[in-house]
């Protein structure tokens, strides 16, 4: 239209006046009703589904958590246990020292190692559950 608003109609227009408004009906309070509540609906609904996917996400890192920890905390026990020298693992002993055979050192270095594993997986899921922004 010359007057820059827009027409919607099913003829052509040549000049570009307008020929007829259509008014539309306010809907009736019943509908508003209606449509209001279920609109609350579809939203209470979507935040329930939020609320369990995060409860159900909450849970799965907590359980991870407890399992890598357990792990972290057996794998510890497992070397404090395992320092004690097995047999013919002792070579000698020169006043007060001890030597220990290279099967003892391998031995403790693997228990290490589970340890720092364990201690690994314990902060993965730490660090993820953690939110970024609280650290300084």
């Amino acid at each position: 239209m010359p007057d820059g608003s827009v027409a919607y109609t099913h003829e052509v227009s040549t000049t570009g006046t307008l020929e007829e408004i259509i008014g539309a009906p306010p809907p009736s309070p019943v509908e508003v009703d209606q449509a209001l509540l279920l609109k609350r609906k579809r939203e209470q609904e979507k935040a329930n589904r939020i609320a369990s996917q995060r409860e159900a996400d909450l849970s799965a890192a907590v359980a991870e958590i407890r399992d890598a920890t357990m792990a972290l905390e057996t794998a510890k026990q497992t070397l404090k246990s395992g320092l004690e020298p097995g047999p013919g693992e002792r070579l000698g002993t020169t006043g007060a020292y001890t030597r220990f055979s290279p099967a003892y050192w391998q031995r403790v270095r693997g228990l290490q190692l589970v340890v720092d594993d364990a201690r690994d997986d314990w902060m993965t899921p730490t660090r993820r559950a953690t939110p970024s922004n609280s650290r300084a």
